[in-house]
């Protein structure tokens, strides 16, 4: 939900202070702060594919309100995406559970996505009221 202008090494030190002050109140010793910093350097090519003919207007933010529901959908899903595959695949640090693990992913994906749109829409509602 960062600025499209945000210069990519704050937002990946951003993404680590979140990751890490997750990680030391759950004690997953850095997964997060690994996802989150993945996520993050991951960000500027996933908003270039999905960049409109003119670009983004300066001074503007990834949100449903402004790109409309089938931007906000594709851009959070592939950025949730990224995130619980590393995630969970750093947790389970094997590949010999694969399919289970990306089964994880996947379940938790969806429902992460669920819980951002029905945030984004409150939030969309909360600033009509002003």
């Amino acid at each position: 939900m960062l600025p499209f202008e945000i210069p990519v090494w704050l937002l990946m030190l951003l993404a680590f202070a979140m990751g890490i002050s997750i990680d030391m109140f759950l004690d997953t010793m850095g997964i997060h702060a690994a996802a989150c910093v993945f996520m993050a350097y991951t960000r500027s090519y996933i908003l270039n594919f999905f960049s409109p003919r003119d670009g983004y207007e300066s001074n503007t933010e990834p949100s449903l309100d402004y790109l409309g529901l089938t931007w906000f959908l594709s851009y959070s899903s592939i950025m949730v995406f990224i995130h619980h595959f590393v995630f969970f695949f750093i947790e389970a640090f094997r590949l010999t559970e694969f399919f289970s693990t990306f089964f994880r992913v996947i379940v938790s994906s969806v429902f992460t996505i669920l819980l951002i749109i029905i945030s984004q829409y409150i939030l969309l509602k909360g600033k009509n009221k002003q």
